[in-house]
């Protein structure tokens, strides 16, 4: 009966139905996310910021938004903000 272990499951999100109702990733208060899974892209990004995952801001793994976008922890979220007054502003978080 227990031919899996419990780490197979530490991925496991329980969400409720209450949120399915509404969509957030189509509100417009909502920026697009988007998950960064390829190092070699992520490394880039530490090179050109001169910064490591310790000195990014986070977003946690229990986010509604995160939880949507199936983020693990150690990835990376890129948040593209549009704004009319400064245009498009693109923003980049560690899940923890």
């Amino acid at each position: 009966m227990n031919k899996y272990k419990k780490n197979y499951f530490r991925n496991c999100i329980i969400m409720g139905l209450d949120m399915f109702q509404v969509n957030l990733l189509e509100h417009y208060l909502v920026p697009k996310h988007e998950v960064i899974y390829d190092n070699k892209e992520i490394d880039k990004l530490y090179e050109k910021f001169n910064m490591n995952n310790n000195q990014m801001p986070i977003i946690t793994r229990k986010d509604n938004i995160a939880k949507l976008i199936r983020i693990n922890t150690g990835d990376i979220c890129k948040i593209t903000r549009i704004s009319k007054k400064s245009g498009e502003n693109i923003y980049y978080r560690y899940c923890r």
